[in-house]
């Protein structure tokens, strides 16, 4: 069965950097927090204007499937699935996928929904050697609703469902020229990590950028004592 693997906004999986820069310490966690879960265990539905963001159903693997056609026949250069492939796949894997999400610690799909409509997904997911770090992919929002605050929603509900299963850190790939993607998770914390890294499998030889977000930021360090305050005399300014 094919693997909806890590994409960049669906992309490739390049080699994390040292651990210094991808994990932080353990010691640097804060408190978890006690935010109600949503109706499936996956983060709670939250609603901005008139976008509403939920966890996917058991039962929605063919909604799952309409999505993901629709954002590659959108914009197919953001993403690493080509509709060749996503359209090869049987019923049985969107339906695994939808269920796989369902309740879990380790996978995610929060859907955009317009009225009756749904309009936008994300997935998130957990690398097998990595189980600190969550990966988010596929995120898409339709054209017509963009602008209405639901991409955010949908990071936002992606970061508290990280946040809520111990995650220590958040990844993503973005391609280079998307920038109002970039934005997007900019606003929300993530940072570059280094420049486009080619997609060598990929027959367009794309590139992505890989984006983190520490979801345990470093405990601040306190101010060393004042020379005076040990009794001692101030070394001369150099």
């Amino acid at each position: 069965m094919p693997e909806d693997g890590p994409q960049p906004e669906d992309g490739p999986q390049p080699e994390d950097p040292p651990r210094s820069q991808d994990r932080p310490r353990p010691e640097d966690r804060p408190r978890p927090r006690t935010r109600a879960a949503g109706p499936a265990g996956g983060p709670p539905a939250r609603r901005t204007g008139d976008i509403l963001v939920r966890p996917i159903t058991a039962d929605e693997g063919p909604l799952l499937r309409r999505l993901r056609l629709a954002s590659v026949a959108d914009a197919a250069m953001a993403f690493w699935h080509t509709p060749e492939v996503l359209s090869s796949w049987p019923a049985d894997e969107w339906t695994r996928l939808a269920r796989a999400a369902t309740d879990s610690t380790t996978d995610l799909i929060v859907l955009a929904q317009h009225g009756d409509q749904a309009v936008g997904l994300l997935q998130g997911l957990t690398p097998p050697d990595r189980p600190w770090l969550r990966e988010l992919a596929s995120m898409w929002i339709a054209p017509r609703v963009r602008g209405q605050g639901g991409a955010d929603a949908l990071v936002l509900a992606a970061l508290d469902w990280s946040y809520r299963v111990g995650a220590e850190a958040v990844k993503l790939w973005v391609a280079p020229g998307n920038l109002a993607a970039r934005r997007l998770y900019a606003r929300h914390g993530f940072v570059v990590l280094g420049g486009p890294e080619p997609t060598t499998s990929d027959p367009l030889v794309r590139t992505f950028i890989p984006m983190l977000r520490t979801l345990y930021p470093a405990a601040p360090r306190p101010a060393p004592p004042h020379p005076t305050a040990l009794g001692s005399t101030p070394p001369p300014h150099q």
